[in-house]
C-alpha cells in the first residue's frame, strides 16, 4: 500500500511539473507574440488619435475663418474663440495629441495669417510630430492658415 501511494505521489509530481514546464515554455514562446500584438494595437490607436486630431483641427480652421468673417479679425486666442461659440458647440479647442488639457497651438501672426496645429507627443510646436489640419485645395488660398514657420 505504501508503495502504491509513493508511486501515485510520484506520478502526480511529474504531471504537475509537466504542466509547469508547458506553461513556462508557452510563456517564453508566445511572449514576443503578445508584445508584438500590443505594439500593433498601440500603433493603430496612435494613428486613430492623429486622424481624430486632424479632423478637430480642420473643423477649427472653419470656425476661425467664420470668426474673422463676422468680427473682422482673427480671435486673439482659442479661448476667445470658444467663448464666442454656442455652449453646445461640438468644436473642440483642446489638443488631445499630448495627453493633457491644453489648447491646440494657435498664434496670430498678422491680421491675415495664423498658425494652428497639434503639438504631438513632444509638446513642442513646429517639430516632426506636429499634426496639421487637412485643408481642401480650393480653400487653402482663402484661408489665413500658415503651415510652416
Amino acid at each position: 500500500m505504501k508503495i502504491q501511494q509513493k508511486v501515485k505521489r510520484g506520478i502526480s509530481s511529474y504531471i504537475i511539473k509537466g504542466f509547469i514546464f508547458v506553461a513556462i515554455l508557452t510563456a517564453i514562446l508566445r511572449g514576443p507574440s503578445f508584445y508584438f500584438n500590443a505594439m500593433q494595437r498601440k500603433e493603430v490607436h496612435d494613428h486613430l488619435s492623429q486622424e481624430q486630431t486632424k479632423t478637430e483641427l480642420t473643423f477649427l480652421v472653419k470656425e476661425i475663418e467664420d470668426y474673422k468673417i463676422h468680427k473682422g479679425h482673427y480671435p486673439k486666442s482659442l479661448e476667445t474663440l470658444k467663448k464666442s461659440l454656442p455652449k453646445d458647440s461640438p468644436i473642440f479647442v483642446y489638443d488631445p495629441s499630448n495627453g493633457s488639457k491644453r489648447y491646440f497651438y494657435y498664434e496670430v501672426v498678422n491680421p491675415e495669417h495664423y498658425y494652428l496645429l497639434g503639438v504631438g507627443p513632444d509638446g513642442q510646436p513646429f517639430t516632426a510630430d506636429d499634426i496639421i489640419p487637412e485643408i481642401p485645395a480650393n480653400f487653402q488660398n482663402k484661408s489665413g492658415l500658415l503651415i510652416k514657420k
